[in-house]
């Protein structure tokens, strides 16, 4: 496998997969709350020998039970366009992989080239980091469908209910 970006990384870059085989491993709130403890976690994924669970070492098994194939069309690290962002997950060319990538530099260059669009793409900006903010367990795969399905349902696009909010469009300051 040939990493594309790995968990931790200053996100710089917007990939949407044209074609080829990848995989994203989200690393979740859950092991990074376990990390922060300081319970050892990070030592394990990192360190030659490993503590066996069921037969199986830790990181085989959180790798084996998170990762996700990556479809064609799919996008990640759409976050990147609308704030400083660090990669949640590793995300990894499992075969050749042909990517579209939009970088942020020339993500910006277009966008201030015509002032409605520039003040489109902000408020579109302030919406996607409200529902960045307001999701659960956000991670590189959250996109622009889904910050505006969660602001209108109060769901992310598989239906599970954000942060204990109602349905519908919210109003005033969170």
């Amino acid at each position: 496998c040939d990493p594309i970006f790995q968990d931790g990384e200053v996100g710089t870059h917007m990939h949407i997969i044209v074609s080829g085989e990848t995989t994203y491993l989200h690393c979740s709130k859950t092991v990074r709350d376990f990390v922060r403890r300081g319970s050892g976690f990070a030592n394990v994924f990192n360190s030659e020998s490993s503590i066996e669970m069921g037969g199986e070492a830790l990181e085989v098994r959180h790798r084996r039970l998170n990762t996700c194939t990556m479809k064609e069309g799919a996008a990640l690290s759409e976050a990147v366009l609308w704030t400083k962002w660090r990669h949640l997950g590793d995300f990894e060319a499992v075969s050749q992989a042909h990517l579209f990538v939009v970088g942020i530099e020339g993500f910006e260059d277009l966008v201030t080239t015509d002032v409605l669009v520039q003040q489109e793409m902000h408020a579109h900006s302030k919406r996607f980091i409200d529902a960045v903010n307001n999701c659960e367990d956000v991670s590189d795969t959250f996109t622009s469908e889904t910050a505006l399905l969660q602001r209108h349902t109060g769901c992310d696009t598989d239906g599970n209910r954000q942060r204990g909010r109602a349905p519908g469009p919210r109003t005033g300051r969170a």
